[in-house]
């Protein structure tokens, strides 16, 4: 990503994750790629696959470890040509509305047992 190349960057990261020497294991450490077992909450991934601030390959190193923790993601959306963010018009309303159905499954409505009518 960017953050390597700009020295307030990296200042903010080292001091966001605790990381005092120049090596750089604490990131590894709290990598969430490490930690793909304890994730329990369905996830909802989208990636731009020309990202340069968040590479791809990040995203992928992070799907792989929550498929091998038997977890993967419930959604994985990868938009071709799309950067940090997506742009294109098409792709935002792809995302959104993939997430408000992701969202009603696990908090909205669609979230909530059916109940029986009371009605006859």
């Amino acid at each position: 990503g960017d953050i390597p190349r700009n020295k307030a960057g990296v200042a903010f990261w080292r001091e966001l994750i605790g990381e005092t020497e120049a090596s750089w294991a604490r990131a590894q450490e709290v990598s969430p790629a490490r930690h793909a077992e304890r994730i329990k909450a369905p996830l909802f991934i989208y990636a731009g696959s020309e990202d340069w601030r968040t590479p791809i390959e990040q995203t992928n190193l992070m799907v792989d470890a929550l498929k091998k923790a038997g977890r993967p993601p419930e959604v994985l959306m990868i938009k071709t040509g799309e950067g940090h963010g997506y742009g294109k018009t098409e792709n935002q309303v792809d995302l959104y509305e993939q997430m408000l159905k992701f969202l009603d499954r696990h908090i909205g409505p669609g979230s909530l047992p059916s109940v029986p009518s009371s009605k006859p």
